[in-house]
């Protein structure tokens, strides 16, 4: 074989060993790219895992070892925001209204000022998780006493706060509500003129209405049927008279007007779903705080005072007011004369029957201490000196309304013991986090701005502006 004969094999192999190389190289910059690709699609899926699974599900808290999350607390700051903000469209509108006023100015104008100090996100966001954690130890609460609240319910309730019966208006339950009054004593007689004395009287009133309350936040109100008031002499048989009222719209409107709040509600991000657990959750407070306070000891009665009370304004004025007194002087008489509270110096000194808690400390002490009939040596408050006639004690019933804010003050205590005697970890980063929407309507802002700036005059005013929806 001759020597050239192995060079065309040299010069294949060089080749193919060339291909080969370029082969693994393509083959490599495949693989990197394809790396790189993946890279880069994980990190993409990640964020969005991470910004809509991971991220809205960490905890802003926890309530005994239950989860308050990103996304619950977000939504819920959004609600709360709602709701204030309705209020200062409202507000506005008023404003508008009496604007030619410059009380009324003034007075709506300090109303939308702290309406923004609300909006602040410290403020508002504070509130929300307040409410959150409340929320999450009452269902604690009821799961303990086997309360639940069923998706049924809580339909249910959307449609008693729409008006929309289907199963028929709920029956008006009648109430007899007691004016209390007391038979007036010697001491009180003498106190009174003839034609003053009081006489038991009932009111009895039928009302039906639907008030929408989402947290304690929305009020959707339907009014149903007009007030029917019957006032008489107390009487066992006495009846009110029902009047029939029929459903005020039908299946299809319910939903016409259930889809308009839902879609309302979404424009603000706050979703449907979100909104139904408004309502469950004021169910589960409405079914707890009812077994609550049925384990609590609550009177219907109250110890209350009734007095009247001379002001001046210094200890050596309030001791020659106790000396007439003694000589005999009438109170009434030296009331008009001396005494520097204008809202009854001329009715006596009057302060009619009052429990505690209404009056300052040192006046309501010296009041519920003296005996029926007993005058008082002067009494210093913050508003002066006091000589305080004591006309009568009595154990008397609370109104429906006030009977109701001592239930509310009872469950709050309750709520607030639970609070204190649970495990709460609260994690501080959801100052960062609280969502500056909805935002306050630009011509609200803009007005509460001139008029921090500039102490608007109720004639620069536009009174014909048209407020925000």
């Amino acid at each position: 074989m001759s020597p050239n004969s192995n060079k065309p094999v040299s010069s294949s192999k060089k080749h193919l060993a060339r291909m080969e190389r370029e082969k693994q190289q393509i083959r490599w910059i495949w693989i990197t790219t394809i790396i790189v690709f993946a890279l880069v699609a994980g990190l993409i899926i990640g964020g969005i895992i991470n910004e809509r699974v991971i991220k809205p599900n960490r905890p802003v808290a926890e309530v005994n070892g239950d989860k308050i999350s990103i996304k619950d607390f977000q939504e819920q700051v959004r609600f709360t925001r709602s709701r204030i903000i309705d209020n200062a469209n409202q507000t506005y509108q008023f404003l508008q209204y009496f604007s030619e006023d410059p009380t009324y100015l003034s007075s709506f104008a300090s109303q939308l000022q702290q309406i923004v100090v609300q909006l602040t996100p410290i403020n508002v966001g504070q509130e929300t998780l307040d409410n959150l954690i409340e929320n999450q130890l009452i269902q604690q609460e009821a799961k303990r006493r086997n309360i639940t609240i069923t998706d049924n319910d809580v339909a249910k309730e959307f449609q008693n706060l729409l008006g929309y019966y289907p199963d028929g208006t709920p029956t008006p339950v009648p109430t007899l509500d007691v004016i209390p009054t007391a038979t007036l004593n010697p001491v009180q007689l003498t106190a009174s003129a003839p034609t003053a004395t009081p006489t038991i009287t009932t009111t009895e009133e039928l009302t039906l209405s639907a008030t929408a309350v989402l947290t304690s936040a929305i009020e959707l109100t339907a009014t149903l049927t007009p007030t029917i008031e019957a006032t008489e002499v107390l009487t066992p048989t006495a009846t009110p008279t029902q009047i029939p009222t029929a459903t005020p719209y039908t299946e299809e409107g319910y939903k016409s007007a259930y889809e308009s709040i839902v879609q309302a509600y979404e424009n603000y991000n706050i979703s449907e779903a979100g909104l139904r657990n408004v309502i469950r959750a004021q169910l589960y407070r409405n079914r707890v705080q009812d077994q609550v306070i049925s384990e609590m000891d609550i009177s219907r009665t109250q110890d209350e005072v009734w007095a009247r009370h001379i002001l001046v304004a210094d200890e050596q004025t309030a001791k020659e007011v106790k000396t007439r007194l003694d000589a005999g002087e009438d109170f009434c008489k030296i009331a008009a004369e001396l005494s520097t509270d204008e809202s009854n110096k001329n009715n006596c000194g009057d302060l009619g029957w009052f429990p505690r808690g209404q009056m300052v400390a040192p006046f309501e002490d010296a009041a519920f201490s003296l005996a029926e009939g007993e005058i008082s040596e002067g009494i210093q408050t913050d508003f002066g000196w006091h000589v305080i006639w004591v006309l009568g004690h009595d154990e008397r019933p609370i109104t429906d309304d006030a009977y109701q804010q001592l239930l509310d003050s009872r469950f709050n205590e309750w709520l607030q013991s639970l609070r204190e005697a649970s495990e709460l970890q609260i994690n501080d980063f959801w100052q960062s986090i609280v969502p500056s929407d909805p935002e306050l309507p630009a011509e609200i802002e803009q007005f509460i701005l001139q008029y921090q700036q500039n102490n608007l005059p109720a004639q620069s005013l536009d009174a014909t502006a048209t407020p925000a929806p």
